[in-house]
């Protein structure tokens, strides 16, 4: 067993204000066990109201852990503490000798307790020496645990952690950084490079991922102010596509508001483009497809009404089934939806593709709204060549976005857009967190929060800040 270090570096306590508020930060290392943190916070808790746990963080690398409290003992609760002491012991008469096994109660306490510490678990530091022997006992009992401790000033403010918005005129901004199968040690030498030169704090790190996952998240928590926040996103997007790392933007904290993701279908959900699909269920010959791909632009509207055109005089009998059985999901695609839905999420299909498809892949996965484009079919059930009004484009999505939030009470900001090439591009822009989805035409625009570089969708969940062991209890 490996007794309690003591730091000396941090053990010396500053000279505070007897009346000032003071901050004790207790650091530990050591081996994991079940009742560490049940051992300390009863530490704690014995000393009554006498101070209260600003903050507290641990981590765990193997089997081994590190945690950081830090304890505010203030001069009103320090002086009702020492009242309840002195009335609960007997006071000696003036004649009356010294207890004399106080000291060795103490000397036997301490036993395995470095003397340098002495000095600082004397009386006259009140309540914080009595947490400081009573923790480096119990690390002592523990066995396997080092502590440090350092006492300071306790700042005016209020409890605030990491998670939360810097006290000075930055701001909180999250990366979230995830590789298939791993990140290259090259990827974080350039990234923390970067940070390093812009002056950017790294506030926390913690993983996402399990052990045996097959993709490895780190989630950076970053003090910068916002006009360089942007340009560091830019670089870093650029550095991700180099090295194949998706990775997320976003305002620390913003992600608890969302309440609904929207995706795109073609090159998104499904692997191929919608009405590519159709048009094959259909019979069309795939070279009349491949000239209407060469003469206009993929989502255009030229595109649309080209398609469509394709497909006059054919009929919509037994099409579904056909079109059903052509569909290949995106990897990630179904196991998404369903833990965003388990998670509370809305999700909604907003598509330039056709309704026939957009209806199937709504029936399969569990999609509360879909808007895609409406094909006209005669009295016999045969496609006519038209599109019905309005036509579902690149400005049309970005409108139904924003009729979709008002219909479920909800401002565009608590929307997550997921998508692909120019058609998404004002989509994008209008939710308050865009993720490009990276295939054939993707956008690469400046004002994207995350981008995909894999081909599985399940990155979206990693860049929501959902740890993977709650995936899999959801899946």
């Amino acid at each position: 067993m490996e007794s309690s270090r003591w730091s000396p570096r941090k053990g010396r306590r500053s000279r505070t204000s007897v009346n000032s508020a003071r901050l004790l930060v207790v650091t530990l290392h050591g081996l994991v066990q079940p009742s560490w943190l049940s051992r300390f916070m009863t530490v704690l808790a014995q000393a009554g109201d006498a101070l209260y746990l600003r903050d507290l963080s641990s981590f765990t690398v193997g089997d081994r852990f590190t945690a950081t409290m830090a304890v505010e003992v203030t001069p009103t609760r320090q002086r009702k503490r020492q009242v309840v002491e002195n009335d609960l012991k007997e006071t000696p008469s003036e004649e009356a000798e010294p207890p004399t096994t106080s000291s060795a109660s103490l000397a036997d306490d301490r036993a395995g307790v470095p003397s340098s510490i002495e000095p600082l678990i004397e009386h006259e530091y009140g309540i914080e020496g009595y947490l400081l022997r009573e923790i480096l006992l119990t690390a002592y009992e523990l066995g396997g645990i080092e502590t440090e401790f350092e006492v300071l000033d306790a700042p005016e403010s209020g409890p605030r952690t990491a998670f939360d918005d810097p006290p000075d005129s930055t701001d909180s901004y999250t990366f979230t950084f995830i590789g298939t199968p791993r990140i290259p040690a090259a990827f974080f030498a350039t990234a923390s490079r970067l940070l390093a030169e812009n002056e950017i704090n790294l506030n926390a790190i913690q993983s996402l991922n399990e052990p045996d996952s097959r993709s490895t998240c780190f989630q950076v928590v970053t003090a910068l102010r916002s006009p360089l926040a942007y340009r560091v996103r830019s670089e870093l997007f650029h550095l991700g596509k180099q090295h194949l790392v998706d990775i997320a933007f976003e305002r620390t904290g913003a992600l608890r508001t969302k309440r609904m993701v929207v995706f795109d279908l073609s090159w998104t959900l499904v692997q191929a483009d919608g009405f590519e699909l159709l048009c094959q269920a259909a019979g069309v010959a795939s070279t009349a497809m491949a000239k209407v791909r060469r003469r206009h632009a993929l989502g255009s509207d030229q595109y649309l009404r080209a398609c469509a055109t394709l497909l006059c005089g054919r009929s919509m009998e037994g099409l579904g089934p056909k079109l059903h059985a052509q569909i290949e999901y995106t990897e990630g695609a179904v196991s998404v939806c369903r833990v965003l839905k388990k998670l509370g999420f809305r999700i909604a299909i907003l598509s330039s593709g056709p309704l026939l498809l957009a209806e199937l892949v709504k029936a399969d996965l569990g999609i509360d709204f879909v808007a895609a484009n409406q094909l006209e079919v005669d009295g016999n059930g045969l496609f006519t060549g038209a599109i019905q009004e309005p036509i579902v484009n690149g400005e049309r999505k970005a409108e139904l976005l924003t009729m979709l939030a008002m219909r479920e009470q909800l401002s565009t900001e608590q929307i997550i857009a997921v998508g692909d090439g120019p058609v998404s591009a004002k989509m994008l822009d209008s939710a308050g967190l865009s993720i490009a989805f990276e295939q054939p035409g993707a956008r690469d625009g400046a004002d994207i929060d995350g981008k995909i570089q894999s081909k599985s969708l399940t990155s979206i969940l990693f860049l929501l800040g959902i740890h993977e062991r709650d995936l899999r209890a959801f899946s």
